[in-house]
């Protein structure tokens, strides 16, 4: 079975494979085409500058022009709009190489606060606070995680959500990759069982059931090529959603909860405007750098 590189990577370390990709989790851009049309907006914003544009006039006293996945997943999204702006957490030489890339990331969150884009709280929203108020109507746009499309399908009417590529910002439409795993522990005592249930977790027919059921992206490509699923999602989301699949971005990295913890850290201290956004990067880049030179990685 063929995995894009990019999904790949992330169940590998040192060329060795550890897992194998049971279900996708990258970003999607939707939309309420219903409520843009009415505003005389003809598509969604394609760019991180008519996100700001088009999100001051979509926002109201009732709505918020644009949102995003929050709460308990800062770095996630910090990542998601770092690669969209060209950048990366670290370097080859596992050198962190985020500075300049991050500052454009949170000058770019400050911009959707100040111009009230965002709604108020933005820190205390979670993947199920997004849907929620999605589907309530509260958002105009949102780049979310999935599965909210398939949810907002079996909730809205036909011909209401739409769905984009992620806008593009300073250098790509990247959206950050994740993905569920399936492995065997080496401590397992039923190492044939669990092989084979692993096994079972990430055929070509468990994924596209996922995707049917639970409505989560399938991580093999030509499921989307599939009568069922082709049946279940209008095209646009389909061919987005594979579009992430071939386009997303992610990266292993050691210590990850030390390291994202020194990030969440300095990026709600920026968020929060108790820290200028170059002077809270620049903490974590000397909190992370001083974290890998005492375990011996630079």
């Amino acid at each position: 079975m063929r995995y894009w590189d990019s999904l790949t990577n992330l169940v590998q370390f040192d060329g060795q494979t550890y897992m194998a990709p049971e279900f996708g989790k990258w970003g999607s851009y939707l939309y309420d085409q219903q409520y843009l049309e009415q505003q005389g907006f003809e598509s969604p914003p394609d760019t991180w500058d008519e996100v700001l544009e088009q999100g001051e006039q979509l926002a109201s006293d009732d709505k918020a022009g644009f949102a995003f996945t929050w709460s308990d997943k800062s770095v996630f999204t910090f990542k998601q709009f770092l690669y969209q702006a060209g950048g990366q957490l670290f370097n080859d030489s596992n050198e962190p190489t985020f500075v300049e890339e991050g500052v454009e990331v949170l000058e770019f969150f400050d911009q959707l606060r100040e111009r009230n884009i965002i709604p108020d709280g933005m820190s205390s929203l979670g993947e199920g606070g997004i849907g929620d108020n999605f589907v309530a109507g509260q958002y105009a746009t949102v780049e979310s995680w999935t599965p909210l499309g398939s949810r907002a399908i079996s909730e809205w009417e036909d011909g209401r959500l739409g769905s984009a590529r992620p806008p593009k910002g300073p250098e790509s439409r990247a959206t950050f990759q994740d993905t569920n795993g399936i492995s065997v522990s080496a401590f397992s005592e039923r190492k044939d069982a669990a092989k084979e249930f692993a096994r079972f977790m990430t055929t070509r027919s468990s994924s596209k059931n996922n995707m049917l059921v639970e409505g989560n992206p399938s991580v093999v490509p030509d499921v989307y090529e599939d009568d069922e699923i082709q049946a279940e999602y209008p095209s646009e989301l389909l061919d987005d959603m594979r579009f992430n699949l071939e386009n997303a971005q992610g990266e292993n990295y050691m210590a990850q909860p030390q390291v994202d913890d020194y990030l969440n850290e300095q990026i709600t201290q920026a968020l929060l405007g108790n820290k200028e956004p170059r002077a809270a990067l620049e903490d974590a880049y000397a909190n992370i750098e001083r974290l890998y030179q005492d375990i011996g990685l630079i």
